[in-house]
């Protein structure tokens, strides 16, 4: 009676593989539900690796794009830079967009320098036609989405011919490969 006991209880042993049910019984081969339950597993692991791989191209394409983004930025930035030392108003210009517009702020003061491409064109020819040669070094800089910060410091030689230096931190919003915006902080 005891032996009939674990029969029962062995043939009501019931599972699933693949969707489909499967009930054991006295004498099933456990290598068909072993085979099935690995193939079950490697199905599951093909699943989980073309996860991990389609997540690492998306994630190279993100790294990638913001790569390309941050050096579309240095090179805007750059060329601003140098551009100034150059006292090239023209290209200084060019890396503006139409509505530009530069702020300066002090601890209690906000002020709009210049508003518009054509007044940035006008207000660097002033600027260079003093004659002083002002060159522009950029000590560190940062990079988040579309800004750009950094700290300045700018140099020129005065009339007894003393280097004289001004700094700032500044920040520019480039969009679409021109400078929109410029704030500048200055001490």
């Amino acid at each position: 009676h005891a032996e009939r006991g674990r029969q029962q209880d062995h043939a009501d042993l019931v599972g699933y593989t693949n969707g489909r049910r499967i009930s054991e019984s006295k004498g099933t081969n456990y290598r068909g539900l072993e085979a099935a339950f690995r193939g079950g597993i490697q199905k599951l692991c093909r699943q989980q690796i073309m996860k991990s791989i389609l997540l690492s191209i998306a994630l190279f394409a993100c790294v990638s794009a913001t790569n390309a983004q941050n050096e579309e930025l240095l090179r805007v930035f750059k060329d601003q830079v140098a551009a100034f030392n150059e006292g090239d108003v023209d290209r200084l210009t060019a890396n503006v967009t139409d509505d530009f517009k530069w702020f300066s702020l002090t601890a209690d003061t906000l002020l709009l320098e210049v508003e518009g491409k054509e007044n940035f064109r006008q207000s660097m020819k002033y600027y260079f036609s003093a004659g002083q040669k002002s060159v522009s070094t950029i000590e560190q800089y940062a990079v988040d989405g579309e800004r750009i910060s950094f700290r300045e410091v700018v140099s020129h030689q005065n009339k007894a011919g003393e280097t004289v230096s001004s700094s700032a931190m500044g920040i520019y919003q480039i969009q679409n490969g021109k400078i929109s915006r410029a704030w500048y902080f200055i001490d």
